[in-house]
């Protein structure tokens, strides 16, 4: 590790079942471009020299699937962690099993697997003097918010941005949320955890092509974004 940035942790929850895609079991083991989803998530992160670790919450059924994964990838930094009954509880897992000597925490979707090596280094180079960052985007479609089927109110898009991931925090500061959150609390994403807790959380550049697969028509878009990618000659 280099001295002169402090040890980094990733998170990757990969316990969802992805009932949206509309098929059995995890939709992060469907393959892309013959290449599972997680694998190509996760090899973005072993490929880093900004991340150090990489902890995997996932149900217990998929474990042994996840374990033929790392040894097929060679996804020597991932760490098989428990997956909870929410996105929240299996990221509060991985925390409690961080070694001491982890400082800063990166949280990214396992259905993300577009963000590259590039761009994940950029970010959390970035964002190395705030406590609490997010990528985003500006929102390009209205949005409006509604009521019993009507609409409310028509919200300003130019201060909207979508949030994506990765998001990275300061490691006390993101286990501390995430261990003072009520169960019952309004829960996105965990910049929103963070932000409950009375921090600031900076907003930076993310990304048109970091997109999240939870639809067929997600995975069409991938594969099309992949194809590009290797036309054009970029990773």
């Amino acid at each position: 590790m280099d001295i002169e940035r402090p040890e980094t942790a990733a998170v990757i929850p990969a316990g969802g079942r992805g009932r949206r895609m509309g098929g059995p079991g995890n939709k992060l083991f469907l393959p892309l471009l013959g290449v599972p989803i997680l694998a190509r998530t996760l090899l973005t992160f072993e490929i880093c020299a900004a991340v150090d670790s990489v902890l995997v919450p996932v149900a217990a059924e998929d474990r042994e699937a996840l374990r033929r994964l790392t040894r097929t990838y060679g996804l020597t930094k991932t760490v098989i962690a428990e997956g909870g009954a929410e996105r929240r509880f299996s990221v509060r897992n991985a925390l409690r099993l961080l070694g001491p000597s982890a400082r800063r925490v990166v949280v990214h979707d396992g259905a993300r697997p577009l963000l590259t090596e590039r761009d994940l280094s950029l970010f959390l180079l970035e964002s190395r003097h705030v406590a609490a960052a997010v990528a985003a985007v500006p929102v390009k479609d209205t949005i409006k918010e509604a009521e019993d089927g009507w609409v409310k109110a028509t919200l300003p898009r130019r201060a909207l941005r979508a949030v994506q991931t990765p998001q990275v925090f300061a490691r006390d500061l993101l286990t501390a949320a995430h261990e003072a959150a009520a169960d019952d609390l309004p829960w996105t994403d965990d910049a929103a955890l963070v932000e409950y807790s009375g921090v600031r959380v900076r907003l930076l550049p993310g990304w048109e092509e970091n997109i999240k697969i939870t639809t067929r028509i997600d995975l069409l878009a991938a594969e099309a974004i992949l194809r590009e990618r290797a036309r054009e000659g970029r990773a």
